[in-house]
């Protein structure tokens, strides 16, 4: 696809030293380059352009960054407010701090094929136990194996447009319950320890069909966390979610983004779907990345 300028209400014509930005694939995702997210000046010039690309790109991807901890956080501030997590790290502690750390290790700090968190290699929508949600979720690969540990991202609203008009009508008409405990059970294989059962809150009733406020568009809320459909048979309603999430995750729906040294990437979380691949040596090589995660300004309808 042609790349073009970063330029707020025309994107056509190139200018010298401009940074550009490049669709990825035919639904999701931009790239942006020559572009410094450290730089206020450069992000204040371009900022209503990127907030336009979560809208309808969903996923922007900026190369060739060098972000810490502080940076990253200075970064994400200026898209609202902070989420925290709501999960207990390996030392027993509530991970509170807004910037997080995602990682392959175990409990005794080692890479491995079984680390200590390992939702995020199943597909999922973050935080969809909580009425609001997240708004959006920003990563920065701060240590990568040599190859291998990519992240997909499904466009959820181009899922739903490619729906058989039944089908959207059937899932127009469903809500989902979303549940943190039915996500630590049957993907993690753990139970929720009395810290995380304090802080996270109950199962959560969400519309199988979210309306974007900013857009009008429909999209499908899925994931890991939907445990049952309401009004329906229990398996039955979790064959129609498994259903419905092997549509949404095909591969006209899905973009992978492999991950390359001073990768920075961000998506609009409540128009997506993600997850991270095992495609590279667990065991062997450690992938550390630093997360920050924006609240959801709305509830979800």
């Amino acid at each position: 696809m042609q790349n073009t300028t970063i330029e707020p209400g025309n994107t056509a014509g190139a200018r010298p030293g401009s940074p550009t930005r490049t669709p990825v694939t035919e639904f999701i995702g931009v790239e942006y380059s020559g572009f410094d997210v450290t730089d206020d000046t450069q992000v204040d010039r371009h900022f209503e352009q990127i907030k336009q690309d979560l809208r309808d790109r969903k996923v922007i991807v900026f190369r060739g960054q060098s972000l810490d901890e502080e940076s990253l956080e200075r970064f994400s501030r200026r898209f609202g407010e902070l989420a925290r997590s709501v999960t207990e790290t390996a030392a027993g502690k509530i991970d509170s701090p807004v910037v997080q750390h995602i990682t392959n290790l175990d409990a005794e700090g080692k890479p491995s094929k079984t680390p200590f968190v390992n939702s995020n290699y199943f597909w999922h929508s973050d935080r969809l136990f909580f009425r609001n949600g997240l708004g959006m979720v920003l990563l920065y690969g701060k240590e990568l194996p040599p190859s291998g540990g990519d992240t997909q991202f499904a466009d959820m609203e181009a899922a739903y447009d490619g729906l058989s008009e039944n089908d959207r009508a059937l899932a127009d008409s469903l809500r989902i319950v979303h549940s943190f405990e039915y996500m630590r059970l049957t993907y993690m294989k753990r139970p929720l320890t009395e810290k995380e059962r304090a802080v996270a809150p109950p199962p959560m009733e969400h519309p199988l069909v979210r309306k974007n406020p900013d857009t009008g568009r429909k999209g499908l809320l899925l994931g890991m966390y939907a445990s049952e459909v309401v009004g329906m048979p229990l398996e039955e309603g979790r064959a129609l979610i498994a259903r419905m999430q092997e549509h949404a995750t095909s591969d006209r729906f899905v973009y992978t983004h492999v991950w390359r040294p001073g990768d920075f990437v961000i998506w609009n979380n409540l128009s997506t779907m993600h997850r991270a691949i095992a495609n590279y040596d667990m065991e062997g090589h450690r992938r550390i990345m630093i997360r920050c995660a924006v609240e959801a300004r709305d509830a979800i309808h």
